[in-house]
């Protein structure tokens, strides 16, 4: 015996002009058995076995095919995003490339002090200073240390902002013109 609700199920989707195979696939795709889909089927038309609907099956109201929207597609459209929620992503994301770039600056800092220390002559002092006693490579090794800090701290600030601009323009010209279509299958 077939499921009463799997049954009405089918029966407005066929209303609906949805083929079997249409209503089969989504009802797999929800974790239906095949046998209850098939005797859902079945019991929706009338007959006793599913496969006797197949023989039977009126033609069924298709949803005209187009090349941007073929029948089994589903087209939504994001009319909102999250103004917190798209600031975190891109703060996170910006946070990812400023550490590339900072590691990037701390390599580049850490080798200029290791040629400038091998080409000095002996017995020079690169290491005080008389104004400052930060000595000429301390400022070196002390830059590209602080660029593995600073450089991504300042790239996530900016992700952060810019992520929260551009999803309040996204939902204020959404509002106007429509939002974003997407398609899922």
């Amino acid at each position: 015996m077939a499921n009463p609700k799997l049954v009405a199920y089918v029966r407005t989707s066929l209303a609906h002009g949805y083929s079997e195979d249409q209503i089969t696939k989504t009802l797999l795709r929800q974790g239906w058995k095949p046998v209850d889909i098939d005797s859902a089927i079945g019991a929706a038309m009338g007959q006793d076995s599913p496969e006797q609907g197949k023989a039977s099956v009126p033609a069924q109201k298709k949803q005209p095919e187009t090349k941007s929207q073929p029948a089994e597609r589903k087209k939504m459209v994001l009319r909102r995003i999250g103004v917190f929620s798209l600031a975190k992503l891109t703060a996170v994301l910006m946070a990812i490339v400023g550490l590339a770039i900072g590691l990037f600056y701390f390599m580049v800092f850490s080798s200029l002090m290791g040629m400038v220390t091998g080409l000095a002559p002996a017995g020079a002092n690169f290491t005080t200073s008389a104004t400052s006693g930060l000595g000429f490579m301390d400022s070196f090794a002390a830059f590209g240390m602080l660029s593995l800090a600073i450089v991504p701290a300042v790239f996530a600030v900016i992700g952060f902002v810019t992520g929260a601009l551009g999803a309040l323009i996204y939902n204020i010209v959404a509002r106007f013109a429509g939002g974003y279509e997407m398609e899922f299958e």
